[in-house]
């Protein structure tokens, strides 16, 4: 007997009706015209574990639902969806260097709405996958050494950008209170997912100069819900911006997959007529970038 066949629960943990792994199991079984005892033997297993998996008197360890995903010749998100069934975490298999072309299209089409002001994508990483003309004049604006590692075509990071002096850190009025609100979302990202990717980042940021010993602490007491306020200090002026998040599950994403638009508005006038006036001013005609959203996307 193996150990996927010994991992039961007990009749008084169940009641009768069936676990999502089994309806999901039973309904691609179905769509691939086996009988348990068909699947069975292409996997190696009994006819008898099948009916427990379908029945929820079984869960199926990590590598059964892999065999499954490989067997049925799931896509990424029907295979994500089957491991979350079953109680795993799903697989992100989010493109960091773009998006198909119709997702393109359609961020395209949203973020060119958004002008005259800023706005940008980034995956749960915080990688740019997409922003307006308005962000990149914005970059432009925010000083040489932003502007240069933009239009270097390099790959961005909305936190290494805020976080680096080489990119808006020193822009940035409040920039310890604001970094230990972004701090305690990535660490709280970290902690649901114990994603590699996440727990390196999470490395990289606490390691920056001037982070607070007790941001937790402090972060607290700023908390960024689906919004959060930024003042940024150019030569000229400053300029107060309120942001707003969305988030954004493509189908053709992994099922952990989000993508999360942040659209910048005026906090003030003199804010307001800064946009308006970058607009006509730079006229956004010779702004180039791979990442920059375009109409002809």
């Amino acid at each position: 007997m193996s150990q996927d066949e010994l991992n039961t629960k007990s009749d008084t943990e169940l009641a009768d009706e069936e676990a999502a792994f089994g309806r999901m199991l039973k309904f691609w079984r179905s769509q691939m015209g086996l009988s348990q005892a068909q699947l069975s033997a292409r996997l190696g297993t009994s006819s008898r574990h099948i009916s427990f998996l379908e029945t929820g008197r079984s869960r199926p360890s990590r590598g059964m639902v892999q065999r499954l995903q490989q067997e049925f010749d799931l896509s990424s998100r029907e295979s994500n969806l089957l491991l979350q069934s079953a109680g795993f975490l799903p697989i992100s298999t989010a493109n960091p260097s773009g998006m198909g072309k119709r997702l393109k299209r359609q961020m395209s089409w949203m973020l060119l709405k958004h002008e005259p002001y800023p706005s940008f994508i980034v995956n749960n990483l915080g990688d740019v996958l997409m922003f307006n003309r308005a962000w990149l004049s914005l970059m432009r604006q925010a000083g040489m050494r932003a502007g240069v590692a933009c239009e270097a075509g390099l790959q961005m990071n909305m936190y290494h950008l805020f976080f680096s002096e080489e990119g808006m850190r020193h822009l940035i009025e409040g920039w310890e209170d604001f970094s230990c609100a972004l701090l305690l979302q990535v660490k709280e990202q970290q902690l649901l997912t114990n994603d590699a990717k996440l727990n390196e980042l999470m490395e990289w940021l606490e390691a920056y100069p001037g982070i607070p010993d007790n941001w937790p602490e402090r972060a607290r007491q700023v908390r960024f819900d689906s919004s959060y306020d930024i003042e940024v200090k150019l030569p000229e002026s400053r300029y107060r911006m309120k942001t707003v998040v969305t988030g954004i599950e493509p189908m053709n994403l992994s099922a952990g997959g989000t993508l999360k638009l942040h659209s910048y508005f005026p906090g003030d006038d003199a804010t307001e007529a800064w946009w308006r006036s970058a607009a006509e001013k730079d006229s956004y005609e010779n702004l180039q970038h791979p990442l920059l959203a375009l109409a002809t996307v």
